[in-house]
């Protein structure tokens, strides 16, 4: 599971970057997709990630970090409980965290909004 707390509000900022805390209470797989609006960068402040962008394996530790350009497949695994900060430009993603971590809302409705905010799933295969 994911908890995902904002930081900065982007109607501050005319929506030019959101900053989240996004924790993983436990072992999590982010599974394949792309995002079409947001380049990310991912600061992980506790714990360990395992992430994969355009078929390349990075481990990132705690004081680590990466840049996630938009429109680039990749997947991400969180092997414990940890945290990290992320940095959306431009924003958006963050109307997306009651998505991410409402276990109410069936998987086939997710995609679907998940979809309508730019984030498409590539196969499972990649």
């Amino acid at each position: 599971m994911i908890r995902v707390n904002l930081l900065a509000d982007p109607a501050a900022d005319s929506g030019a970057y959101a900053l989240l805390d996004v924790e993983f209470l436990g072992a999590v797989d982010v599974p394949p997709h792309v995002n079409r609006f947001e380049d990310l960068i991912v600061a992980v402040l506790d714990g360990e990630l395992v992430v994969v962008v355009d078929g390349h394996r990075r481990v990132v530790e705690a004081g680590g970090h990466l840049r996630v350009p938009r429109g680039v497949p990749r997947r991400a695994t969180a092997r414990g409980p940890g945290r990290a900060l992320v940095l959306a430009i431009p924003a958006g993603i963050e109307r997306l965290r009651d998505v991410l971590s409402d276990r109410r809302i069936s998987r086939d409705d997710r995609a679907a909004l998940l979809a309508a905010a730019g984030i498409h799933r590539v196969p499972a295969a990649w």
